[in-house]
């Protein structure tokens, strides 16, 4: 028993001692970066770009004011610099982009107020005064762009596509519609948008069906012609799953298959955008969690550590499918203030605090302003460094244990952010 008691301490002294070392190691990593905050600061960036065609832009939290800033900069130097012609948006939902995109069959079923002003209204980074190199670049130049979200199924988007639906169904003559059947539809929607309790599993599961022999059917007569016509069949099915899980969501069971959903969808729109225009070069816009190539490697901070085992985020299925033309960079502070772009009460701000022994905390004492971490450079230098767990805030500025080499592929580091500024 003594011995016992004489050994626990040190087996515990090993344990931190081997994390410490390794945290050492991908600070030292590290090199310093210009001020991100000016143009042409990004040519470090240069190795790691080489022959991707998917650059996926994280930010820890949806509140980094600084984070927008330079990833409107960098945006910038991808766009004029490195030829990328394609932003594709977390927040923005497909049905809407394709209209921003010109697509003539939507011409009648969104309003053309719609596209004034459109950068403004996309929550929560609309209204903030740092993302203003982003709104110019997008009012000087000719790009397309991409709505990774499936709409929610009570908002006017989601009104509009659904009398598209129709439209389009009555055009082709199809066996699976008839006048009754999307009567009986459309009551259905109705009552789900009032409320989820007003419909029963069977009519819910009937709904979904109904849409799927439809989809089913067009696939088989006119597969070619009905691109976009399909994918919104796609979106509207997913929109309607999701819908069964209204904010809040207190319960994880939920909030996990709410996320798979929603996830697998974001990365079915890009894919099929990609699928359309092949030689794409497309800049992503999202949270560090949803850029994860790997987010599995993460110990959950929270009671469940393999909580996040049951996701596969828009980052893993984009690389799954793409592979090493995809580039996933995750955003990091270790000080500052973080804070969405809204005045009111219930925006809370939080407070970014390195804790002891994680990265950050070790990229911190480097006092630096500005760095960055080839993580892919690393793995392949170095394979055995990438099977080690160290601690991060990455995500949300929570400390979270795993192998965070395999979860990015590269890392900007800001030593301070601030919180977004609303313009209004």
């Amino acid at each position: 028993m003594k011995k016992t008691s004489y050994f626990l301490p040190l087996i515990i002294l090993f344990f931190y001692s081997c994390k410490s070392l390794v945290v050492e190691k991908v600070a030292n990593e590290m090199i310093t970066v210009n001020d991100l905050k000016k143009q042409n600061s990004y040519t470090f960036l240069n190795e790691s770009l080489k022959n991707k065609e998917i650059v996926l832009l994280g930010e820890a939290t949806h509140g980094d004011g600084d984070t927008f800033e330079i990833k409107s900069n960098l945006v910038e130097f991808l766009v004029k610099e490195k030829g990328y012609d394609t932003f594709a948006f977390e927040a923005r939902d497909f049905f809407e982009i394709e209209y921003l995109n010109g697509n003539p069959s939507l011409q009648n079923f969104m309003h053309e107020s719609f596209k004034y002003n459109w950068v403004r209204k996309w929550s929560p980074w609309g209204p903030s005064k740092q993302i203003q190199p982003l709104v110019d670049l997008f009012a000087n130049n000719k790009l397309n762009y991409v709505g990774l979200e499936p709409f929610y199924l009570d908002s006017y988007q989601s009104q509009q596509s659904f009398l598209y639906l129709q439209n389009s169904f009555e055009k082709l003559n199809l066996k699976s519609y008839s006048t009754k059947i999307w009567e009986v539809l459309s009551a259905t929607r109705e009552r789900l948008i009032a409320s989820n309790e007003g419909v029963s599993e069977e009519e819910f599961d009937a709904y979904i069906k109904a849409l799927e022999y439809l989809y089913e059917e067009i696939s088989n007569i006119a597969y070619e012609e009905n691109l976009f016509l399909l994918q919104t069949i796609e979106n509207t099915i997913t929109a309607t799953k999701i819908h069964k899980f209204k904010s809040p969501i207190t319960d994880d069971d939920e909030l996990n298959i709410f996320t798979n959903l929603r996830d697998a969808q974001m990365a079915k729109n890009l894919i099929w955008f990609k699928k359309r225009y092949p030689k794409a070069k497309i800049v992503g816009w999202m949270a560090n969690f949803h850029a994860a190539n790997k987010l599995k490697d993460v110990e959950y901070a929270d009671e469940d550590v393999y909580r996040y085992s049951k996701f596969t985020v828009f980052g893993e299925h984009i690389k799954k499918e793409y592979g090493n033309l995809v580039f996933s960079l995750a955003f990091t502070s270790s000080r500052g203030v973080s804070k969405m772009p809204y005045n009111m009460e219930t925006i809370e701000e939080v407070i970014i605090k390195a804790p002891k022994n994680c990265l950050e905390e070790r990229l911190d004492k480097k006092n630096i302003s500005y760095g960055y971490i080839n993580f892919d450079k690393i793995n392949r230098q170095n394979p055995k460094l990438k099977e080690n767990k160290f601690n991060s805030i990455m995500l949300g500025y929570t400390n979270q244990y795993g192998k965070w080499l395999n979860v990015f592929d590269g890392l900007i580091y800001i030593r301070e952010n601030s919180k977004a500024i609303s313009i209004y």
